[in-house]
């Protein structure tokens, strides 16, 4: 043991080691300076800051564009086959196309296009335009203009206003006002895009034509519609100028009321005119009702507000609640406003949670740092790392655009004790030097200038890492873009705050401790490990064997571990789908959608439920119930999704009803947002059905399999009417001049608006509710002829009855059946899909028929994709990195060997915790290729150190582990204490980014604790396998010229390792 000091003797002034430029030793010259500097990069990250937007997750661009298509009245095999197919066949030439989707259903063509990414979405637009305008002569003439729009990824509500009144105000009264005057509000508020009314009822001048009139008067409803079209008008007729002016004439013939409508003159074919009134009925009435609203089982009408691309939605639902806040005074008596759906309470949440995990991260950090140091001014100054670079880092956020989402807080919180190690192990190597007799300030030039390219080459290692997981190509990796480069920049910003603030106050603010400390007396812990690495060095083959043993061991346990794409949020509130049979009426729906929403009220957790039934664009055969559960303050203990599985058991028996469970998701897979969507392409429809139905069939023998549904819906009775064309040509009787008088007869046409006011009403003509459901009458409806007479529909046509699909999906121009499928909670994606493969095979499916999985399985596939090349990447930069600081091929191989080493411990976390491996784990299995090489660089780069200054390989190896093992175990320990409080999973969305650090903590215990053993063994093998290179090649590898002057070299000739009290003893020779 070393002989205790009885005096303490006096400081003696060392020696400063200058070896070139040192940034460290300029900014202790330069103190004001330096504090300055770094006060600054704060300042502005704090101005920063308060321009952030706040977002739930990162903005995605997504180059995708929609062309819309209507075809009032036909069924969706004509909407395929005239307006689809032909829009897709036109657009498939355009560059950079990477898939064609369409949907194809009754009166509607959507044909979606998905561009590769980096495509310029304007001019993805303008492409797509001049093709649709290309074909839109070969489209039938009677559709509406095809629009083209851009998908718009915030297109989904932000937050629903339930709207109630408690007067005499009736339906379509409030809806007016709501309309009127409550819309036109909102909209004046910075960001608020599309506001859509649900459950509302609107005005409408309804021309109910009677045919036994129009058969009386020999006229048509498709002739109707035109007059009115027609003589409906208000429009500039030029001018007329004066001598001193110009004078405007306007044609006025508007209508601005029905009984207008009603006295407007119809020419007959004999020359003769009578009143519209004559031929039917013409009433001030109101819109057919497709959607209703209830909350908690009373009718309320529903605004659901969308924000502009691009808008903060926190700032946006900020400012329309402060908005109702002023209407409130003026508000009618009896009417109340109440929010429903509030998408920025969870983000707030979310947000204030990661700052918390992120503050009590540091904490702990700090706390882990002054247990080891044990001094208050050492940990200060170690902590000040934190805060200066962190704020610092948003400036850096402000400038490349990004907004505090769950991702980048994501990326802070993980890095908080990542921060402090580039301080630390500076710090614990100025207190080094100062134990040995230095100054504060020599110490701190000193000590940073002797660990400084190890500082940088650790820091860049986890650099390394995240620039590739910033740059991952697709979707996925947008999302997560701004996660890898938060990381990359906070951590060099802590590098440059360790290598200027920290020894700067450390040269200034630290004082010399009262006893000297030899580094070959060690005690205590670290005493321990130095036997436990002697015996080590003594038994390479065996410790190279039991590593191995431990890592193979471990690989099993990857593949026992759930698959799935990202980790689910418990989150307050889901919704139920329901699609009900296909016609069904809006009364039908709301009922099937009422008794779902009171069985579940019943349970004592529900909160609220909203009721939406049938949709503003006319489908009455589909629905939801929002649901909003007791948040976990009020007394929730259960997860959302084990409450799922138990309310859906209460709605299972409800006939005539699909019934699907649906959460918030971190990525919108789309194809209706299930866990399962299993593609089916081929060209035969009936075979692509039959198909889907044996999987769906054998998808309800697995128990772990619900909510299953296809994208056919069920089949609808359809009137194919089928004209002869010979017999029409003779008569002059158009296939266009059919289809208008069927759809104007029956669905109704809305040729001309009634102007009230400032509001524009709608006039519909259509047969009379008695006779347009009548199908003898329909059979006998006259058809104008290009004559000017009229035929019977039933004289130039025959007419069926068939059996025909609601919608008709297809995918890179083949048609395609999506089977869709949940799972019950506890269980994966990744365990469903392989059942459901192997079943598929055992199908022996037709040459021409091809399946594949969409949605979170196929975005899985390509994150581990993405993922794996991230990996690939960041292993050969964090090998050109060490190689460069070592200046040798051999070395960086054996710090890398801790790299498969964190997989053991990985794996174990995730298998203890029940996690899925997914994204969000294999970020963290990445994230750990950057930081366990530290503790590896650390221990190497102090090992060649030593042996230059001439401790033969045993002994460098015996010297720097005991060493470098305080900052090691300190740094290490710093770094899970920072990650704990988001493992622990105790804030509002944490279940989704748990399992990142769960796998990171892991990873470093393990690698920790075996790389303080194993790396110098390996070591020791490289370095064998260098010299034995060197003989059988006549290489000079590592060679170093001695040069005229050298200092002399003290090598070391003996090594004694004494048991008690364990030192070594060094006898030294020239």
């Amino acid at each position: 043991m070393a002989k205790p000091i009885e005096e303490e003797e006096p400081q003696k002034k060392a020696k400063i080691n200058h070896g070139g430029f040192n940034i460290s030793e300029f900014a202790i010259k330069k103190p004001v300076s330096t504090v300055m500097m770094i006060l600054t990069m704060m300042l502005l990250g704090v101005m920063s800051y308060m321009r952030l937007s706040v977002e739930l997750f990162p903005n995605i661009s997504f180059p995708i564009v929609v062309v819309q298509t209507t075809y009032a009245g036909s069924s969706s095999k004509e909407v395929e086959t005239l307006i689809s197919k032909p829009v897709e066949d036109a657009i498939s030439s355009i560059s950079q196309v990477k898939h064609i989707r369409s949907a194809s259903a009754n009166g509607l063509s959507a044909v979606i296009i998905e561009f590769d990414l980096g495509k310029d979405i304007k001019d993805a637009s303008n492409e797509v335009r001049e093709k649709v305008a290309s074909i839109r002569r070969t489209l039938p003439e009677d559709i509406d203009e095809p629009t083209i729009v851009r998908v718009d990824p915030d297109s989904s509500a932000i937050i629903n206003y339930i709207i109630k009144s408690q007067s005499n105000m009736s339906l379509q009264q409030l809806t007016d006002y709501v309309r009127d005057t409550i819309r036109p509000k909102l909209q004046q508020v910075d960001g608020v895009g599309s506001l859509t009314i649900v459950g509302g009822q609107e005005r409408e001048v309804q021309v109910a034509l009677n045919p036994v009139l129009l058969d009386k008067y020999n006229v048509t409803s498709a002739q109707v519609s035109a007059r009115l079209n027609q003589e409906n008008m208000d429009f500039p007729s030029g001018n007329i100028k004066t001598n001193n002016s110009s004078i405007t004439i306007r044609t006025t013939n508007a209508f601005t009321t029905a009984q207008q409508v009603a006295n407007l003159p119809i020419r007959l074919g004999s020359g003769k005119t009578v009143l519209l009134s004559d031929l039917g009925s013409v009433t001030d009435g109101v819109k057919e009702i497709t959607s209703k609203a209830w909350v908690n089982g009373s009718p309320a009408l529903v605004i659901a507000v969308q924000k502009q691309s691009g808008a903060n939605v926190v700032g946006v639902i900020d400012g329309l609640n402060k908005q109702f806040e002023k209407m409130k005074t003026s508000l009618p008596s009896g009417m109340s406003i109440a929010v429903s759906f509030d998408t920025s309470k969870f983000i707030k949440e979310s947000k204030d949670a990661a700052i918390d995990e992120l503050v009590v991260g540091a904490i702990l950090a700090v706390v882990v740092i002054f247990a080891f140091l044990r001094t208050i001014g050492g940990t200060l100054i170690a902590a000040t790392a934190i805060p200066s670079s962190i704020i610092s880092t948003f400036t850096v956020m402000y400038i490349m655009d990004f907004t505090l989402n769950t991702m980048s807080l994501l990326a802070l919180s993980l890095v908080v004790g990542i921060l402090v190690d580039d301080a630390v192990v500076d710090l614990e190597n100025i207190y080094r030097k100062m134990e040995e007799g230095e100054d504060p300030y020599t110490a701190a030039v000193n000590a940073t200038n002797e660990i400084g390219l190890a500082v940088v080459a650790t820091t860049l290692s986890i650099v390394a890492v995240f620039v590739p997981v910033g740059f991952m190509s697709g979707i996925i990796g947008q999302f997560f873009k701004q996660f890898g480069l938060t990381v990359a920049v906070a951590v060099l910003v802590s590098l440059l705050v360790a290598r200027t603030l920290t020894p700067t106050l450390a040269a200034y603010f630290l004082r010399p401790p009262k006893h000297k400390h030899d580094e070959h007396n060690v005690t205590g812990i670290a005493a321990t490990y130095q036997s436990i690495l002697a015996w080590s060095l003594n038994h390479r083959i065996v410790t190279v064997l039991v590593v191995l043993v431990v890592f193979i061991g471990s690989l099993p346990i990857a593949g026992l571990l759930p698959k799935g794409f990202v980790p689910k949020n418990d989150r307050d509130e889901f919704s139920i789908a329901v699609q009900m049979a296909s016609g069904s009426t809006l009364n039908q729906t709301a009922a099937v959608l009422n008794e779902i929403a009171k069985r579940v009220s019943k349970d004592p957790i529900i909160k609220e439920t909203l009721v939406t039934a049938g949709n503003p664009s006319g489908k009455t055969d589909v629905g939801s119930v929002a649901v909003t559960l007791k948040t976990k303050k009020e007394g929730r203990k259960e997860n959302q999704f084990i409450i799922q599985d138990r309310l859906r058991k209460l709605v299972t028996n409800i006939p005539g009803a699909l019934i699907s469970f649906k959460e918030m998701r971190a990525v919108d897979s789309g194809d209706a947002n299930y866990a399962m969507n299993l593609s089916l392409t081929g060209e035969d429809l009936d075979e692509l059905q039959k198909i889907a139905d044996k999987v769906v069939a054998k998808l309800h023998t697995f128990p772990i399999v619900t909510d299953t549904n296809t994208s056919a819906g069920t089949p609808q009775t359809e009137i194919n009417i089928n004209v002869d064309h010979n017999k029409a040509a003779q008569l002059g009787v158009s296939a266009s001049s059919i289809a208008s008088t069927l759809r104007t007869a029956t669905f109704g046409d809305t040729p001309s608006k009634m102007h009230v006011g400032n509001t524009d009403v709608d006039i519909r003509v259509r047969l009379n509710d008695a006779e347009r459901y009548n199908l003898n009458r329909v059979k006998n409806l006259n058809i104008p002829t290009d004559k000017g007479g009229v035929v019977p529909l039933e004289s130039i046509s025959t007419i069926k009855f068939s059996n025909g699909p609601t919608a008709i999906n297809r995918y890179d121009r083949e048609r395609q059946i999506l089977v869709y499928a949940n799972t019950v909670s506890g269980v994966s994606i990744g365990d469903l899909i392989t059942p459901v493969e192997e079943e598929l095979k055992k199908m022996n499916l037709p040459p021409d028929i091809k399946y594949s999985f969409k949605g979170d399985a196929e975005n899985m596939q390509e994150a581990f994709g993405n993922l794996l090349t991230a990996l690939f990447l960041a292993v050969v930069f964090i090998y050109i990195i060490l190689a460069s600081q070592f200046e040798n091929f051999a070395h960086p191989f054996t710090i890398m060997m801790a790299l498969p080493l964190s997989f053991v411990g990985a794996f174990l976390g995730l298998f203890i915790t029940n996690d899925e491996l997914s994204m969000m784990s294999m970020i963290g299995i990445v994230m750990l290729m950057g930081l366990v090489t530290k503790n590896s660089i650390l221990l190497v780069d102090y090992t060649i150190t030593l042996r230059k200054s001439g401790m033969d390989r045993r002994t460098a190896l015996l010297t720097a582990g005991p060493v470098r093992f305080r900052p090691i175990v300190m740094t290490t320990i710093a770094m899970i204490a920072g990650m704990t409080p988001l493992a622990l999973r105790l804030t509002p969305g944490s279940e989704g980014r748990a399992p990142l650090a769960v796998a990171v903590i892991g990873g470093l215990l393990t690698s920790t604790v075996l790389s303080l053993v194993v790396i110098p063994v390996f070591y020791t093998l490289m370095d064998d396998l260098i010299g034995w290179l060197g003989r059988v090649f006549k290489l000079k590898l590592n060679a170093k010229p001695i040069e005229e002057g050298d200092e002399e070299v003290i090598v070391v000739k003996e090594v004694q390792v004494i048991e008690e009290p364990k030192t070594l003893a060094l006898k030294k020779h020239k």
